[in-house]
């Protein structure tokens, strides 16, 4: 064992020694595995405001939990797709699907250098805090109430809440369902040539690819989007990598299930 450490610190040096024990012993601690949970205890000092990588958002509504809450106490509020945002083509215009609170939209936003950026929120109750926190963040986005889907209309299902909201997915709580009208990737990308889309979408992920994959080949330049799977081994996850990949889209980074695709040939 002894060998092995010092093998390893000839291999890489002092500096990147000392920061990969710390990372490790870091990682598997209590302290580390404990900061990784939702904690309500917490989200009950959480004010009606929180800030999230300078930016200030309200968090004051009921729909909001305390074990919400806690995340953004722990700054544990979407991380992946926080360090996803890092590779949008800023000169292209941005769809984004899955408003929700606004968090990610705003964070995004500051970002963009085109003025043009598209939010698509389906869920009625959650659009005027998108609309709050737009405000409040001094952020330029167009704010479409409507859900992605092909069909006149879907039955959204909510749950108490509002984060966890689906037109696929079928949940194992109780939640109640309402109609909410449609709107398609081809009609919200029609206006421009190449567009970054970030996604969302709690399921919807692979319906887009099930029903606008040549839209994503002609339009999409830049890809990102969380997909909702029960695992690695998910069908659905592996077909939907596999079809992109045939379809000319890089994967370019991935982090959990937060993945990052290039349109190579679009």
């Amino acid at each position: 064992m002894i060998n092995k450490i010092v093998n390893k610190f000839k291999e890489i040096g002092l500096r990147r020694f000392i920061i990969g024990a710390i990372s490790y012993t870091w990682t598997n601690s209590s302290l580390c595995k404990w900061s990784k949970k939702d904690h309500p205890f917490l989200g009950m000092f959480v004010g009606d405001y929180s800030k999230v990588e300078g930016l200030t958002f309200f968090v004051g509504n009921s729909l909001v939990s305390n074990a919400l809450k806690s995340k953004f106490l722990l700054n544990r509020y979407e991380p992946q797709e926080r360090l996803a945002l890092q590779f949008v083509n800023p000169e292209l215009p941005t769809i984004e699907v899955g408003g929700c609170m606004g968090i990610i939209s705003c964070i995004l936003n500051k970002k963009l250098k085109n003025p043009v950026h598209i939010v698509v929120e389906a869920n009625p109750n959650v659009v005027p805090i998108l609309e709050r926190n737009r405000a409040l963040n001094k952020c330029n986005f167009t704010i479409i109430n409507k859900a992605l889907g092909y069909h006149p209309y879907v039955e959204l299902k909510l749950q108490d809440e509002f984060l966890k909201s689906s037109a696929v997915l079928d949940y194992d709580v109780k939640y109640r369902s309402i109609q909410v009208p449609t709107i398609t990737l081809k009609e919200l990308s029609a206006p421009f040539h190449k567009i970054n889309l970030v996604c969302d979408m709690e399921g919807m992920e692979y319906e887009i690819l099930k029903n606008e994959l040549e839209i994503m080949k002609n339009k999409v330049a830049i890809f990102i989007a969380e997909f909702h799977a029960s695992g690695r081994n998910d069908p659905r996850l592996i077909e939907a990598l596999i079809i992109l990949k045939n379809s000319g889209f890089e994967l370019i980074n991935e982090r959990k299930y937060t993945y990052v695709f290039r349109n190579t040939v679009g």
